[in-house]
């Protein structure tokens, strides 16, 4: 009897050790994520609903009509790690054709709504997000290092946050909209819509786009240096 505990406990032990079997936590209490995870977790959307750090440990995979991560507490960092979180939406190299067409709003990442009102203070970093209606949508925070591609409505999408150094090309919507943000050092190319929208004030330094209908900006945005808009100043 002693030899088959024995042996199950091996077994178990082995078991417990393979790489992704559950999501996980380091020394520092990071959350790792990486597909069979979410899966044992029940499956899509991945529900953050403790503040604290998060990070892919591998790609996501995600079916259609439902969100990849849903972000619903706040101060929460989410760092793809440079990975990847892919949706079922395929856009050619223009933004212009995709599909198949959503039958319902996704996002790759959707930290906007929480247990009692939209969060804040989330912050989304280093991976790539393509194949939702939005890429990353976030109320307050901080987005940057991202390629957000081949989504159908926009790449990143955000309100009080602060957008930097991201890549959102190839969308069939827009690039980046954003209300009452920083936009600092984007590249939004070759979407089928506006490779940038601004409204509702914020700042808007450093970015460029072309092959799309250039940026849309309001009048409230207190600063537009040194942008490109198909060779032109925004």
């Amino acid at each position: 009897m002693s030899k088959i505990v024995s042996k199950l406990f091996t077994l178990i032990m082995l078991v417990a050790s393979i790489p992704g079997f559950a999501a996980t936590k380091t020394a520092d209490g990071t959350v790792l994520i990486n597909q069979a995870a979410v899966l044992d977790a029940g499956g899509f959307p991945f529900v953050i609903t403790t503040p604290g750090n998060y990070k892919l440990a591998g790609n996501l995979v995600v079916p259609a009509a439902v969100d990849g991560i849903q972000v619903k507490s706040s101060d929460v960092t989410v760092d793809l790690n440079g990975f990847s979180i892919t949706g079922p939406i395929v856009c050619d190299n223009q933004g212009i054709t995709c599909t198949p067409e959503p039958t319902r709003e996704t996002a790759g990442v959707n930290a906007v709504l929480g247990v009692v009102g939209n969060v804040s203070a989330v912050t989304v970093r280093n991976g790539h997000v393509r194949g939702f209606s939005r890429g990353v949508t976030s109320f307050g925070g901080l987005i940057e290092e991202i390629t957000a591609e081949s989504n159908f409505i926009d790449g990143i999408d955000g309100f009080d946050v602060v957008i930097r150094r991201s890549d959102a090309s190839r969308n069939h919507g827009a690039g980046i909209a954003c209300g009452n943000c920083v936009v600092t050092e984007n590249l939004a190319n070759s979407n089928h819509g506006n490779g940038f929208i601004m409204v509702f004030g914020g700042v808007f330094r450093s970015n460029s786009t072309s092959n799309s209908f250039g940026a849309d900006i309001d009048n409230s945005v207190t600063s537009q240096q040194s942008n490109s808009c198909d060779g032109h100043v925004c």
